[in-house]
C-alpha cells in the first residue's frame, strides 16, 4: 500500500492530526536554523543598526531535515 493509498483511508481527524504532526516536526526544524541580531556598526558607518541573520550550529542539519520531510510527500 502506498502513501497515497493510505491517505485515502484516513477519516477527516486523523488527517488533520497527521498534518498538526508534520506542521510541528517542519516548524521546529525551522526554528534551529537561526535567528536575528542587532548588529551596530560598519566600517561606513559606525552608528549603523540593523538586524543581521546568524545561523545556528544545526543549521545544515536542519536543512537536511526539512528537506526530508518534505520529499516525503
Amino acid at each position: 500500500m502506498d502513501y497515497l493509498e493510505a491517505e485515502e483511508q484516513l477519516t477527516d481527524e486523523q488527517l488533520s492530526e497527521e498534518i498538526e504532526r508534520f506542521r510541528r516536526i517542519v516548524l521546529s526544524a525551522c526554528s534551529s536554523l537561526g535567528n536575528l541580531q542587532l548588529a551596530t556598526g560598519s566600517a561606513q558607518d559606525p552608528t549603523e543598526r540593523r538586524m543581521e541573520y546568524v545561523p545556528s550550529d544545526d543549521c545544515l542539519a536542519s536543512l537536511k531535515d526539512i528537506k526530508r520531510y518534505i520529499q516525503e510527500d
